[in-house]
C-alpha cells in the first residue's frame, strides 16, 4: 500500500485537475448533442469537478489510499435529469451506445415496495475512442460519472445531500418517516408529469370533434382548428417545437383580443389578402426566407400571424408583413 500524504494527492489532483473538468463537459457536450439528434428533451446538463476537500473525505471514508485516482470514479461527473420518467429508458440506451461503459447501477432497484429513498442511475465511463483521438489521448484513462434522475429524484437528491444523511441508518428515527414521505411525494409528483403529458397528447391529438364558435382559444381548440381548415397542413403533435408554436401564437392572439374562435373567424375572414400576402411572398423568394411548401409560402401559424398582422396595426408593428 503506497503511503497516505494529502500534500502529494492535492499536488497531483491540481495537476489533474483541468483534464477532468474537461472530460466532464465533453461528455455533457456528447449527451446534449445525442439526445437532440434522437429528439429526447431533458432538463438541464450540468457538470462538476468533485472538489479536493470531498475527494480527500472520501478517501479516507473508503479507505482508497492505494490508487486514490483509479479508484475514486466519480472526480468527474455529469447530471442528466429527465422531464419525464418515460424518457429515462431512452436516455440510457444513448448513454450506453455513446460511450466506453465501466460500470452502470440503477439504485432504484434495490427498493422493496414499501420503501422510499435516493434514487439514481449511476454509469461510471470513459471517453469514446473517436473523442479520444480527437482529445489527443490526454482524457483516454479519466473516468467520469453520469448520473441520471427525474426531476423528482433530483429534489430529493439535492435536499438528502443538503442534509448530509449517507445512509437510511444514519436517518434520525423522528425525522425517517416524514423524509419517506418527501420521497414518495417526489414520486407521485414524477407520475402526474407524466400522466399531464399522457392526457395533453391525448387532447391534441383529438380532431374529430369540430371546433365550435365561442370556443376560448388554447392550443388544443387552435391544433383542431388547423386541422379542420387547413387540411393540407401535415400537423405532428408529437414534436414539442410544434406545441410551443402553437402555445406562442395562443398568446399572442389572446394579447391582441382574439379570446375565441369567433374572433379567430373574424381575423380570418375568407383569407383572400392573406393569399395575396402568400402569393408575394412566394415570388419574392428566396429573399423573403424559405417557403412550407411549393403551394404556400406560410404555414396556418404563418397565415393566422399575417391575418393578424393585416387587421391589427398594433400586432403589424410586433411583427412587420413581408411584402408591405
Amino acid at each position: 500500500m503506497q503511503r497516505f500524504d494529502p500534500a502529494d494527492i492535492e499536488a497531483r489532483y491540481v495537476q489533474a485537475a483541468r483534464d477532468y473538468e474537461r472530460l466532464a463537459e465533453k461528455v455533457a457536450d456528447i449527451l446534449a448533442a445525442a439526445f437532440e439528434d434522437a429528439g429526447i428533451k431533458v432538463g438541464p446538463i450540468t457538470y462538476r469537478l468533485k472538489d479536493f476537500r470531498s475527494f480527500i473525505e472520501k478517501i479516507v471514508r473508503k479507505r482508497y489510499f492505494d490508487d486514490p485516482f483509479e479508484r475514486v470514479e466519480d472526480i468527474a461527473g455529469v447530471r442528466v435529469r429527465c422531464l419525464f420518467p418515460s424518457d429515462t429508458d431512452g436516455v440510457v440506451r444513448i448513454i450506453k451506445s455513446s460511450f466506453d461503459i465501466l460500470s452502470f447501477e440503477d439504485l432504484s432497484s434495490s427498493f422493496e415496495e414499501h420503501e422510499f429513498g435516493y434514487q439514481s442511475i449511476h454509469f461510471i465511463v470513459r471517453l469514446p475512442r473517436p473523442e479520444i483521438v480527437k482529445a489527443r489521448g490526454r482524457l483516454a484513462r479519466l473516468k467520469c460519472e453520469i448520473q441520471v434522475r427525474t426531476l423528482g429524484q433530483d429534489a430529493w437528491s439535492e435536499v438528502n445531500h443538503v442534509l448530509n444523511y449517507k445512509s437510511p441508518a444514519s436517518i434520525p428515527p423522528q425525522l425517517r418517516r416524514r423524509l419517506n414521505a418527501l420521497s414518495a411525494l417526489f414520486e407521485v409528483a414524477d407520475r402526474e408529469f407524466e400522466a399531464i403529458r399522457a392526457a395533453h397528447s391525448e387532447v391534441l391529438a383529438d380532431t374529430c370533434d369540430a371546433v365550435r364558435p365561442g370556443e376560448a382559444i388554447n392550443i388544443a381548440t387552435l391544433s383542431r382548428f388547423i386541422s379542420q381548415r387547413y387540411p393540407w397542413f401535415e400537423l405532428n403533435r408529437d414534436d414539442m417545437g410544434w406545441v410551443s408554436v402553437l402555445a406562442g401564437v395562443c398568446e399572442e392572439l389572446i394579447r391582441y383580443n382574439v379570446e375565441d374562435i369567433d374572433g379567430l373567424l373574424q381575423v380570418l375572414g375568407d383569407e383572400r389578402k392573406v393569399d395575396m400576402q402568400d402569393e408575394a411572398a412566394r415570388r419574392a423568394v428566396p429573399a423573403t426566407g424559405e417557403p412550407y411548401s411549393e403551394d404556400h409560402f406560410y404555414d396556418p401559424v404563418g397565415r393566422i400571424r399575417v391575418a393578424l398582422a393585416l387587421t391589427c396595426p398594433e400586432y403589424r408593428d410586433v411583427r412587420p408583413l413581408l411584402i408591405d
